[in-house]
């Protein structure tokens, strides 16, 4: 019962429009999918001011329809060199009418975590994929193939973040941080030191939601 009613209240506050643009700043066009923002995409949000400026290079990695930071980072930091990417074409049509609508310039393009990327960034922000099988299916947080795909980290939480942190550092510049999201109620703080551990990043910060369970990893390149 007391999920449930947390997941009442967190639909309301997630889908509604004055209230995503008090928070980030824009109202976003209304989309399919329903929700604009989940509790981790807050955390990032609320750390991405203190490393963002004009000047920063930008990746979001897993846009999602909406574009949420790199939107965001464009018209509320004054971030003018945005990149946004995600694995499912029509997420991103999506992400780029909002853009478009919101009049940010902001470069979208199909990738599947940094197959297609050819630069190099001073800050990646990636919401990840968190949530492990079992317990989405069960709770009805992953209901079909697609969300699966989306939101699923693999048996521990992990798996996506492993294969992101392998790969980010040959796209980052040198002093360039990534800033990884991640959500407590589905992944234990110790799974997330260990995955640090095994990619060689260095752990800069932490700031986390006690009550939304939202977190953001701050980590730099062991120079």
């Amino acid at each position: 019962m007391l999920y449930r009613l947390y997941a009442f209240f967190g639909t309301f506050f997630r889908t509604n429009r004055f209230i995503h643009r008090v928070i980030f700043g824009y109202y976003p066009l209304r989309n399919s999918n329903g929700l604009y923002w989940d509790w981790t995409t807050l955390s990032l949000r609320l750390v991405l001011p203190r490393y963002v400026n004009t000047n920063t290079r930008l990746l979001d990695v897993g846009t999602g329809p909406v574009g949420v930071l790199a939107i965001f980072a464009y018209l509320s930091l004054g971030c003018k060199s945005v990149h946004a990417i995600d694995r499912f074409d029509h997420l991103l049509r999506e992400a780029h009418k909002n853009a478009r609508y919101q009049g940010a310039v902001i470069r979208f393009y199909k990738s599947d975590l940094f197959s297609e990327v050819r630069e190099a960034f001073d800050c990646i922000v990636f919401n990840t994929p968190y949530i492990d099988r079992d317990r989405g299916v069960r709770r009805g947080i992953l209901p079909d193939d697609e969300s699966i795909a989306r939101l699923c980290g693999g048996d521990n939480g992990c798996d996506t973040i492993d294969l992101f942190l392998k790969a980010a550092s040959s796209f980052l510049t040198e002093r360039g941080v990534v800033i990884l999201g991640v959500n407590h109620h589905y992944v234990a703080p110790a799974l997330m030191v260990a995955a640090i551990a095994r990619s060689g990043f260095l752990l800069v910060n932490v700031s986390s939601n006690w009550l939304s369970g939202g977190s953001a990893y701050i980590l730099r390149r062991c120079l």
